[in-house]
C-alpha cells in the first residue's frame, strides 16, 4: 500500500512537471531615464536587470499601462499568474491592456508598437481568447488594434 501511494506521488509529480512551461518575467516602469528596462517591453529574452524567466503552471501574462493624456507606456509587466484576463480596460488616466496564455515563453511579443494616434478613448475593448502561442501573437495584435479604436 505504501509503495502504491509513493508511486502515485511520483507519477503525479511527473505529470505536474510536464504541465509546466517557462514564462518571461520582467518589469518596466517609466522614470527619469525612460529607456532603462524598456527591453522588457520589446525583447524580454535580453532583459538583464533581474532574472527574466520563471517556471509556470498557470498562465504567462502581460500587462501594459498607457498614459492616456501623453499616450506613452508608463509601465509594463510580464509574469506567471493565475489571472486569465484578456482585453483593454480604460479608466480616467490609463488604458490597461492584459493578456494571458499557456505555453513555453508565449508572453514574448514586442508590445512597444501600439498605435499611439488614438489611445485616448473611453470604450473598453472586448476580451480576446486563445491559449497557444500563434493565437497569442494574433491576440496581442488584436488587443493593440483595439487600442486604435479608442476615441475621445
Amino acid at each position: 500500500m505504501l509503495r502504491h501511494a509513493l508511486l502515485m506521488v511520483i507519477c503525479s509529480t511527473a505529470v505536474k512537471y510536464s504541465e509546466s512551461f517557462k514564462c518571461y518575467t520582467c518589469n518596466y516602469q517609466q522614470s527619469a531615464t525612460p529607456k532603462v528596462g524598456f527591453v522588457c517591453v520589446t525583447y524580454p529574452a535580453n532583459f538583464t536587470l533581474s532574472n527574466n524567466m520563471v517556471e509556470c503552471n498557470t498562465s504567462c501574462t502581460t500587462q501594459l499601462q498607457v498614459d492616456r493624456a501623453l499616450c506613452v507606456i508608463r509601465s509594463f509587466n510580464r509574469n506567471c499568474s493565475p489571472d486569465k484576463t484578456n482585453g483593454c480596460f480604460p479608466d480616467t488616466y490609463w488604458n490597461i491592456c492584459k493578456t494571458s496564455c499557456q505555453g513555453e515563453f508565449c508572453n514574448k511579443d514586442d508590445l512597444s508598437n501600439f498605435d499611439r494616434s488614438k489611445c485616448y478613448g473611453t470604450t473598453p475593448a472586448a476580451p480576446v481568447g486563445g491559449t497557444d502561442s500563434v493565437t497569442q501573437l494574433s491576440k496581442l495584435g488584436t488587443i493593440l488594434t483595439l487600442i486604435t479604436y479608442f476615441s475621445l
